[in-house]
């Protein structure tokens, strides 16, 4: 994709970057070119996050549909545009993250729609992705098994899924999740109370596979391990 020169100057990138991170801190490190980022320093986890899932997915999206749920600033929504994908639709809870988003697309001159939503409410679309990217959501959603059947319901053919870990090394043979929600550590307003503040449960490697198959995914391979994350393919 070539590169569209950016209607922002250095100086308002650089404002724009430091009033959005007042309201929700920055977690993905884009390039935004000419030598900015929306971060000083890149969580490789991220880039290598992405190296894993690009050897798993055709270099050329063109004519694919792509849902990212939990998609925080766009890094990976980004990531599809830039491999030519048709449509790109990220989601999320927070408005601070949308509006970091909405601004990185606008930046990158990338058509990329951002809406506010969770990984229950992707049925309400009608619709199938080709591809859907489930990354660092599972884990904070208190009935993984409805999230899960809500991400297979929109999948037309394969569906990456990441999630931190409990020590799958130790338990890798048997299915496993941990309940780590630890409470409420103070009474929050109805507004603050959405998923994406908590972990409620990890799973082992066999443990997240298991459940991505019982959601009816036919087919789950390994994608991508480190030691306390965990990413797979599922296939329809």
């Amino acid at each position: 994709m070539p590169e569209v020169k950016s209607k922002y100057s250095p100086q308002e990138i650089l404002r724009a970057i430091e009033e959005l991170g007042k309201e929700e801190p920055w977690f993905h490190c884009i390039d935004l070119g000419d030598g900015l980022r929306t971060m000083q320093e890149p969580l490789p986890h991220l880039q290598n996050l992405w190296d894993g899932i690009a050897a798993h997915i055709t270099h050329d999206l063109s004519g694919k549909s792509v849902l990212d749920i939990g998609c925080n600033a766009g890094f990976f929504s980004v990531q599809a545009k830039k491999h030519h994908a048709d449509y790109v639709l990220g989601i999320d809870l927070s408005d601070g993250f949308l509006k970091q988003a909405e601004f990185v697309k606008s930046v990158l001159g990338l058509e990329i729609d951002y809406r506010k939503m969770s990984v229950f409410d992707v049925p309400k679309l009608g619709r199938t992705f080709d591809i859907v990217f489930c990354l660092g959501v599972i884990y904070h959603c208190a009935n993984p098994f409805e999230a899960a059947r809500c991400v297979e319901s929109i999948t037309e053919s394969m569906a990456i899924v990441e999630s931190a870990a409990v020590d799958y090394q130790t338990v890798a043979d048997r299915p496993l999740w941990e309940f780590v929600f630890s409470g409420y550590e103070a009474p929050l307003s109805a507004g603050e109370k959405d998923e994406r503040c908590y972990n409620w449960w990890f799973p082992n490697k066999a443990g997240l596979r298991t459940l991505f198959q019982a959601a009816g995914f036919p087919r789950v391979e390994p994608v991508y391990e480190v030691e306390d994350r965990v990413t797979i393919a599922c296939y329809k």
